[in-house]
């Protein structure tokens, strides 16, 4: 067991600055800006990421001799950085989680047991390469195979958006969505990503961990009741830790759900950095 190593599908490629919280949205900057802050680019080389797509290489990661093979591969083919799916957009993670349900089946195939995002981690710095954690923060159910927390465990948490012609819907509600989001004002959300990341920053030797999908589902959303509003400060991390001037962003009267993301991430990034400075 172990010797399967077809070929590689459904990489991305993608540039970004060191930073043990990255925003999807601050990407284009940070590639703009040569990518100053990853240790590559600090010894001259011009950092080159490749982004693992860990449900379309389900199989292909299954075995540790697999992971290092590809990881070997990365490092031939002049990547400097790796990023890692950690959190899927099924809720699920890929490691045991203490708040969230770890994933061992997809499509069929079971995986072995064994420690996934650690042998990731160290064949990485193994082969002398970065590597970074992604997470779909606030992606919460996958439609395609209805797997996730807000199928099973927490609808509360879904966000509820405006549709043309049909008006207010919960995510539940709305035919064929493919990714469903959690409600980022939500408290429980919040606090239920925090813990996710403070776990992965303790568990594993990651570079930095990124924010994939760490925003509202999109312009239609969120019109719950519970939504970009001053009760979002109800979560006192948030109301404490983030100030322009002398007043919180979220509880400006022209609050707007960017400032509210942006919140959300300095938020996190002061818990994480909490445990891993």
């Amino acid at each position: 067991a172990g010797a399967y190593v077809p070929p590689l599908l459904g990489l991305d490629w993608h540039m970004g600055q060191r930073s043990f919280l990255l925003h999807p949205a601050s990407i284009s900057a940070f590639a703009a800006a040569g990518a100053t802050g990853c240790r590559s680019a600090a010894e001259g080389v011009k950092p080159k990421l490749m982004w693992l797509d860990c449900s379309a290489n389900w199989v292909r990661f299954s075995y540790p001799d697999s992971i290092r093979y590809y990881v070997n591969k990365c490092r031939e083919a002049g990547m400097t950085a790796l990023v890692l799916y950690v959190k899927g957009t099924s809720s699920e993670v890929l490691y045991p989680s203490e708040y969230a349900p770890q994933v061992r089946e997809w499509k069929g195939f079971t995986r072995p047991d064994f420690d996934f995002v650690g042998t990731f981690v160290d064949a990485a710095h193994d082969a002398g390469l970065e590597i970074y954690g992604s997470f779909n923060t606030f992606a919460e159910g996958n439609g395609v195979f209805r797997r996730g927390l807000i199928y099973d465990g927490h609808p509360e948490w879904q966000a509820v958006n405006y549709v043309p012609g049909r008006g207010l819907m919960p995510q539940l509600e709305i035919p064929d969505k493919k990714v469903l989001f959690a409600n980022p004002a939500l408290p429980a959300v919040q606090d239920h990503e925090i813990a996710i990341f403070k776990e992965v920053a303790q568990k594993y030797d990651f570079g930095g961990l990124l924010l994939d999908r760490g925003r509202y589902d999109n312009i239609q959303s969120d019109f719950s009741g519970f939504c970009h509003i001053p009760q979002c400060c109800k979560n006192a991390a948030l109301r404490n830790i983030v100030h322009t001037g002398h007043a919180c962003l979220c509880s400006k009267k022209r609050f707007f759900p960017n400032g509210h993301i942006l919140c959300i991430s300095l938020c996190l990034f002061n818990h994480v950095f909490s445990v891993k400075p």
